[in-house]
């Protein structure tokens, strides 16, 4: 029988779960990787660096180094200062045969760098929906392959298992047979198994595209995911696009101030910014709030003015009215 070596290596990429969790986790930090983008850094630092550190680990340091920039990852230690937060910093790193503590309350040895206000990063996410991805697929496998046996056969004898892998198998051949025994049709039993798997794999499916675009969403990209089974107007494609930008904002907000301090502190001129599809949605949301003030104001201005009319209209009423008051009492008079 012939052996499916590259099938059976292949099939740790699914059923492997901790090497599916990072695989899934090295394919989210790519798209990571193209979010900001960084100018005038020092040879000695990458960008893909910075921002490996930030995002799994959710802050890292900037600081000199026998006359050279460094990032380095490490943890906190110490006693928290008097809004409880860590701000000793203990370094290894066995490359440079370093281990130091250092001091980032006010810059003093180092700059701290956070991808958020939290100093989170984004494994939690990455792992959580890695795992709900993984488990999800899996399942999916064993009901797309559950969904090629529509029945089982037994069979009294071991005379009649032969016979009946032989009729079996040609016909996946695509050999026609007959059946010309009755002994073989009475000892041959099939028993129905359930037919609800296309309806399950339907749910899994959606359960997939589901966790894949809360997955995007979680980084800022748009992914709708579509339960509707049926297609989608313009306001329902768009309607969780408020939803996608605050976190990146935060992210670029931690990112710009502590540019800001590295270049003070040493003298650079390091540049960030959101970078392709990030900025693109930055731009439209820019361009959206600037359309909605001009739409606002020529509202405003459109109200200023039917406001005048309407007093200009009602003055001129009341001075037609006095005149015509006065006329007649004139009239009356004589």
């Amino acid at each position: 029988m012939k052996k499916y070596y590259q099938f059976e290596f292949g099939k740790k990429y699914l059923f492997d779960k901790d090497l599916y969790l990072q695989n899934f986790i090295n394919d989210m930090l790519c798209r990571c990787y193209a979010m900001f983008d960084y100018k005038n850094l020092p040879n000695t630092i990458q960008k893909q660096d910075i921002e490996k550190y930030l995002l799994l680990n959710g802050h890292c340091i900037f600081t000199k180094e026998k006359d050279n920039f460094y990032v380095f990852n490490g943890d906190f230690t110490g006693v928290e200062n008097v809004y409880h937060r860590l701000h000793k910093y203990i370094v290894v790193n066995i490359a440079l045969n370093l281990n130091k503590e250092y001091e980032t309350e006010n810059n003093a040895d180092c700059v701290l760098i956070q991808n958020d206000s939290e100093r989170q990063g984004f494994f939690h996410l990455f792992s959580k929906y890695g795992i709900m991805l993984n488990d999800c697929e899996i399942s999916l496998n064993m009901l797309s392959v559950l969904n090629r046996i529509p029945y089982l056969i037994t069979s009294a004898d071991e005379k009649t298992k032969s016979n009946a892998e032989l009729f079996l198998n040609k016909i996946k051949n695509g050999d026609f047979s007959i059946i010309a025994d009755n002994a073989f049709l009475e000892s041959l039993k099939s028993i129905p198994l359930n037919n609800t798997n296309n309806n399950q794999i339907n749910n899994l499916m959606e359960l997939n595209q589901y966790v894949k675009a809360s997955a995007f969403n979680s980084i800022g990209l748009n992914a709708n995911w579509n339960s509707k089974r049926e297609r989608l107007n313009q306001s329902e494609i768009s309607l969780n696009e408020d939803s996608l930008m605050p976190l990146v904002e935060n992210m670029l907000y931690s990112r710009q101030q502590a540019i800001k301090a590295i270049n003070e502190k040493y003298d650079l001129s390091i540049e960030i910014d959101l970078a392709n599809v990030w900025k693109q949605k930055e731009q439209a949301t820019k361009t959206t709030i600037a359309d909605l003030q001009d739409k606002e104001k020529f509202n405003d201005s459109a109200k200023t003015e039917t406001q005048e009319t309407q007093e200009t209209t009602e003055t001129t009423e009341t001075t037609e009215t006095e005149n015509k008051t006065d006329s007649e009492n004139k009239t009356g008079g004589k």
